[in-house]
């Protein structure tokens, strides 16, 4: 039945997930999935759980149903109803390139068992009094897909994005009015004039793609876009940035200027605008994808959260807390695909929580291993040393009240809410990989006072980018663990969910742009904070080096011939030596 969320089965099923002796299911479920099955996982599981057959137990289903009726009650005083969208789990070779954005992504993802075009749907669903979720395919893409809603302040008009084909459609946002279901695009490829060989001026088409955007509160829309037109660094991929348009699409003006990703612009309570952003330059490439903010204009760009800390090496799907100052946030790898462990974090101080000396003995492949800085109300911070984070025997760290996992979610799979810790390994593909296997989390939108809507997978995953052994759900949550399940479907996974609510917009910032100027200021609040200046006394710098990067419009491949060591003769001009190969002749 179309209208039913979810299968009936797999309601019991997650059930007797919840009441097996197991405490983390995923220890059992990662199996070498057989697709033949329609339930490729079935009976590998069974034989862990206790008392198998409650399932069939009618006084067993009946508490589970009140219980469930109980849990459900309380998201209903805010909510009855939430959109969601069937699609893939989103992800390239480096999880914030996402998915087709251009034909370059395509070639990479043809060999990804979990890859596949169409089967996306845009749903409305709806809770009832009783517990069952009931649901209506507002927009279907047979062979596309649809992805990041986002609601306006109304309850009104959702706004999301859509690729109607690989071969003929890129993504870009559209409009859709749940009360009268008008379809709407917003934007479209951009397009440049440029001079053919007679010598003749034409409008040429520009493939772009606009995916993720959210409401701001004077009804204009933050997005992010490949309409900078340049390529990243170490793969060829297209680079996306924020950019900002009207509520009809016009006006498109660009925001960020980064070399790599930027990427998923959330409105924080305060009227700022959180991102993830990796950072290229002069860091670690892949351990520093952490949280920035910025004016709803683009103005004081700045890091929020982890900025200096190389663990976890990615910040994603974050959204803050209504009410709070608090964050809920993915905690994830580099080369992964856009899942994880589900983290909340507090943000006390727009500061670092690693920003300590750094210790080099303690490092492998560049990884940052300073000391962690938790921050407590009234500004008070405790340095917790890396001998709590990598002894086991150390001294116990409980309910920190800065970044801690969800119960569920801790690593060793200790019960309860547990703060976020290093692993023992070091090494490079440990941080990497080190929270995409076990129970997985995606795309979570909290509501206050705990409670949570959030795409979950309890069975967790063998292989990172897949086969997966199940699919992703979408849940009903809360901070301790209890959760039931709203939708399920075994032919795509359940996606990022919204509920369908009215909400008082944050206060708006006024703008600080004066767009008749041609030029902008950069400044740096304190030139002495950090490791590399412990030790410089005030005054006594005088000048910054500024470094300018130039963007590569595409990707060009490598070469790997560098000629003759430094060590073996300086060869070629100054600016080459020991690297010959690329010298300018």
């Amino acid at each position: 039945d179309g209208t039913v969320a979810y299968p009936a089965a797999w309601l019991v099923r997650d059930w007797m997930y919840q009441s097996c002796a197991v405490s983390n299911i995923s220890h059992c479920a990662n199996v070498e999935p057989d697709t033949t099955r329609p339930d490729p996982m079935g009976e590998d599981i069974s034989t862990v759980m206790r008392a198998t057959d409650n399932g069939r137990d009618p006084l067993w289903r009946g508490a589970r149903a009140a219980k469930r009726r109980a849990f459900l009650a309380d998201f209903r005083k805010d909510f009855k109803q939430f959109v969601y969208i069937k699609h893939i789990v989103m992800g390239n070779s480096i999880m914030h390139a996402t998915d087709d954005l251009s034909d370059a992504s395509y070639q990479e993802w043809r060999g990804v068992p979990d890859y596949r075009f169409g089967t996306s749907q845009l749903i409305l669903a709806t809770i009832s009094a009783g517990g069952s979720v009931s649901q209506e395919v507002l927009l279907e893409e047979p062979d596309g897909i649809i992805r990041d809603p986002d609601l306006s302040f109304d309850a009104k008009t959702l706004v999301f994005a859509k690729r109607r084909s690989l071969e003929r459609d890129d993504y870009h946002l559209w409009t859709l009015n749940l009360e009268t279901r008008a379809l709407r695009q917003l934007t479209f490829n951009g397009i440049v004039k440029k001079e053919d060989v007679a010598g003749q001026t034409a409008d040429f088409d520009m493939p772009c793609s606009d995916i993720e955007p959210c409401w701001l509160p004077d009804g204009s829309i933050v997005f992010q876009s490949t309409r900078c037109g340049h390529s990243v660094d170490c793969w060829p991929l297209p680079v996306s940035n924020l950019f900002r348009c009207d509520a009809d699409g016009k006006n498109i003006r660009r925001l960020g200027f980064d070399q790599v990703q930027t990427f998923y612009p959330q409105l924080l309570d305060d009227g700022r605008v959180c991102y993830t952003r990796w950072e290229y330059n002069d860091r670690s490439a892949s351990g520093l994808q952490q949280l920035f903010a910025m004016n709803p204009d683009g103005t004081r760009q700045t890091g929020l959260f982890a900025n200096n800390s190389e663990f976890p090496f990615s910040l994603m799907h974050t959204r803050g807390i209504p009410g709070t100052a608090d964050i809920m946030t993915l905690s994830c790898g580099h080369h992964v695909g856009q899942k994880g462990r589900l983290a909340m974090a507090r943000l006390a101080e727009a500061d670092d929580y690693a920003n300590s000396t750094y210790d080099p003995a303690k490092s492998v492949w560049g990884m940052n291993t300073n000391p962690v800085v938790m921050h407590f109300p009234g500004n008070r911070k405790m340095t917790i040393p890396w001998s709590q984070w990598d002894n086991p025997s150390g001294p116990a760290v409980t309910n920190m009240p800065g970044m801690y996992y969800v119960a569920g979610a801790a690593m060793d799979a200790s019960p309860g809410v547990q703060p976020v810790k290093m692993p023992r390994d070091y090494h490079y593909n440990v941080f990497d990989m080190h929270t995409q296997f076990g129970p997985q989390w995606a795309y979570p939108f909290p509501l206050g006072n705990g409670r949570f809507l959030v795409s979950f997978m309890p069975e967790g995953c063998r292989y990172y980018r897949g086969p997966y052994s199940s699919r992703f759900g979408v849940y009903a949550m809360d901070e301790t663990g209890r959760r039931e399940l709203l939708a399920f479907d075994w032919g795509q996974h359940c996606m990022q969910p919204i509920p369908v609510k009215q909400r008082v917009p944050p206060a708006r910032r006024v703008s600080e742009i004066d767009y008749a100027q041609g030029f902008g200021t950069y400044y740096v609040q304190n030139v002495y904070e950090g490791a590399a200046m412990a030790g410089a006394p005030a005054g006594c710098v005088r000048k910054l080096r500024v470094i300018g990067l130039e963007y590569r419009p595409v990707h060009i491949g490598w070469n790997w011939q560098y000629g003759w060591h430094s060590t073996q003769g300086k060869i070629g001009t100054p600016i080459a030596v020991g690297n010959g190969a690329y010298d300018v002749k």
